[in-house]
């Protein structure tokens, strides 16, 4: 009886032990919409800091991911920034940042798609999104006491 216990407890420690050993980890990603996102795109450009692209821009999104675990490193937290880049439509993800803890990392930038230049001029179209509790254009919001 005693040689049964032993074996069960050392099978069991065993799969603690590898139960513990695995990664665990999981991505989350916020994002705030400064313009209607396009139809995906294949390859997104990272800059870096303060770094910027050699050509015209306007910013579709502020995209930020948290990584828990496993997936609290740059490699990680790069492609995540990356994948939502590619789905909201974007060229680039300028002034991306990282900020690595213990077992949380952050990674943060603004998502931009290339602006056309015409005659000097550059066109950054479509308008922006407006706040969902904006007021219309043409109305005011009454503020009550």
């Amino acid at each position: 009886m005693r040689g049964r216990v032993q074996k069960a407890v050392g099978i069991l420690g065993v799969a603690a032990l590898a139960l513990a050993s695995t990664a665990c980890g999981y991505t989350e990603l916020h994002e705030a919409l400064l313009r209607p996102a396009s139809a995906p795109t294949n390859r997104v450009e990272i800059y870096l800091g303060d770094t910027l692209p050699p050509r015209p821009f306007y910013e579709v999104a502020l995209v930020q991911v948290l990584g828990y675990g496993s997936d609290a490193d740059v490699e990680d937290l790069n492609g995540a920034l990356q994948a939502r880049g590619r789905g909201l439509g974007c060229d680039g993800l300028v002034r991306v940042r990282f900020d690595l803890g213990r077992s949380i990392g952050q990674g943060y930038g603004v998502c931009v798609r290339w602006a056309e230049a015409q005659h000097g001029t550059v066109i950054t179209t479509p308008a922006r999104v407006p706040p969902p509790d904006a007021p219309r254009e043409g109305t005011s919001k009454e503020h009550g006491l």
